[in-house]
């Protein structure tokens, strides 16, 4: 299949780099690709992967470049072919659908954005047969804003090469270049145009109390803009008033994987700090439409509704984000560990959503035992903890989320013991579906941190040795016991399990609860909903 991509430019950014991932997957599994923009600094690589590139001025919305570019587009059009369009941005999106009708060629959009846009700019938009929205904050606008209808977007998430980025690339021969050395390195990638450049900006001003706070730090800024200049000057006057180079304006540069790997701590958002993630550093989650922090686990579901840009906090305060990145800074050596390896948990999670002509939800979350199964030491824990989560009548996913806040029709948990996988299900309405499923985690976190109450932690052991015990009342039970351990290979009797679960604590609990990853979350709704 020939596709070609229309996008404003290639130069850094974060739906730049998409563009560039997605068009070297796309080829390399086989489909011909073309891409179209004002050009940049990656044009470079996906030439050199065997992707076509056209330069067409997509990038400004003036009349003229508009008119010029829509017959620069018609021309390649006519030329290539292709089976596809996928179209990014608005300018691309409108200039492609001008010319969709004439055409008749198979027209997709991705968004990557939401925009302040009213009169003439609203109209100058189109989204295409089909929609790709890359958080679901942006799903959301597309929907309120533009009224696409629900069924035409789908929704899809930036993917990280964690080839590319990875701990193992080294980010020496960058800390050579810029002489590094050894110093604490705070790092920045991103575009550096007005409206988008607040983080890069700030960091330049806070750099004196950044350089009391952490003697020696450095501050390495990478990409280009239009304020790129303005930039630079003024990091040069702070590094003339601190007599050495502290601030460090890289330019545009394609190497953003030996950037990430020179950084000790990053200060960014959405992709480049999803890389950075990927290289295993500690981010401060921080940009132009809001700031979250450091990024921690129980901030993940929230970060990806708005796929990692903060959109639903406020923008920081240059004492914020001081604030911030000095506590990042300063944090003890296994807290920085375990922030560095978060992103192996995300990388594996993924978001699955349906649609059927369905009138109630069904929201499934599936996680991983972090290595227990039936065969493990700590299985009895685990048994218990499934149990007082959403494993019997009295756990906290029934009592909390169903009966307390009326979130679900029903919630519960199971336990697969030999594949090691806990498996919430629940029926809810379309509309609770975040509610609902921050509600769950909370019950989870609740677990982690040793919030039980001794009337769960006993009911559950008692519901369960009563059960097991039950067992030996029954012949067809004993016998479905004995040929399930028999397939896994265990000896162990009833009356020994319900031994070890007798002899189980809270804080083996809550060790087993904190062992449980979210690999897969499920989610059934309407179609028109």
């Amino acid at each position: 299949m020939k596709i070609l991509m229309a996008t404003m430019g290639l130069d850094i950014g974060g739906a730049e780099t998409h563009i560039v991932e997605l068009a070297k997957e796309l080829k390399a599994r086989g489909h011909e690709v073309v891409i179209a923009s004002n050009g940049g600094v990656y044009v470079a690589e996906v030439e050199e992967a065997g992707i076509r590139h056209y330069a067409v001025p997509m990038h400004r919305r003036s009349v003229g470049d508009m008119l010029r570019s829509r017959t620069l587009l018609r021309r390649i059009l006519r030329e290539e072919r292709p089976d596809i369009v996928h179209a990014h941005a608005r300018i691309p999106a409108f200039l492609c659908g001008t010319l969709q009708r004439e055409l008749g060629f198979p027209f997709v959009t991705s968004c990557h954005g939401v925009f302040q846009v009213s009169g003439i700019l609203k109209l100058l938009s189109n989204w295409g047969q089909r929609t790709l929205a890359v958080s679901e904050d942006i799903r959301d606008y597309l929907i309120q804003e533009y009224g696409v209808p629900a069924g035409h977007i789908t929704l899809t998430i930036n993917g990280i090469d964690t080839e590319k980025f990875s701990p193992e690339v080294s980010g020496r021969a960058v800390r050579e270049e810029f002489c590094l050395g050894d110093d604490p390195v705070i790092g920045h990638v991103s575009r550096l145009d007005q409206a988008s450049s607040l983080a890069a900006r700030q960091l330049i001003e806070l750099a004196p109390r950044l350089d009391r706070a952490a003697p020696g730090v450095r501050i390495l800024i990478t990409g280009g803009g239009d304020v790129f200049e303005e930039l630079d000057r003024q990091a040069q006057e702070v590094n003339l008033k601190l007599g050495r180079p502290c601030v460090v304006l890289t330019g545009p540069r394609t190497d953003i994987n030996a950037i990430a790997a020179a950084c000790d701590l990053f200060v960014g958002v959405s992709r480049s700090a999803l890389e950075a993630m990927a290289a295993e550093k500690p981010v401060v989650l921080s940009g132009a439409q809001g700031h979250t922090g450091l990024f921690r686990p129980e901030l993940l579901e929230k970060a990806i509704d708005t796929n990692f840009c903060c959109r639903t906090d406020p923008v920081a305060t240059e004492a914020v984000l001081l604030e911030a990145v000095t506590s990042a800074l300063a944090l003890p050596e296994e807290e920085k560990r375990e922030l560095e390896t978060l992103f192996t948990s995300f990388g594996k999670l993924q978001l699955v959503e349906e649609r059927l002509e369905v009138s109630q939800g069904k929201l499934a979350l599936g996680f991983r035992t972090g290595g227990i199964t039936c065969w493990e030491e700590e299985y009895p824990a685990l048994v218990l903890c499934n149990a007082i989560f959403g494993g019997t009548p009295l756990s906290k996913l029934f009592l909390n989320v169903r009966e307390k806040l009326s979130l679900c029709y029903y919630a519960s948990s199971v336990l697969e013991k030999m594949k090691g996988l806990v498996l919430v299900s629940s029926g809810i309405e379309f509309d609770k579906y975040q509610q609902a499923k921050d509600e769950i985690l909370a019950q989870l976190e609740a677990i982690r941190r040793g919030e039980i109450e001794d009337w769960e932690l006993e009911g559950a052991r008692r519901t369960l040795i009563s059960g097991h015990l039950s067992t030996l009342d029954d012949q067809g039970r004993l016998e479905e016991f004995w040929l399930g351990q028999a397939a896994a290979g265990l000896d162990t009797g009833v009356e020994e399990l319900a031994g070890r679960l007798a002899s189980v604590t809270r804080e083996q609990v809550a060790a087993a609860a904190r062992r449980l990853e979210l690999d897969t979350v499920y989610f059934l709704k309407g179609q028109e909903d």
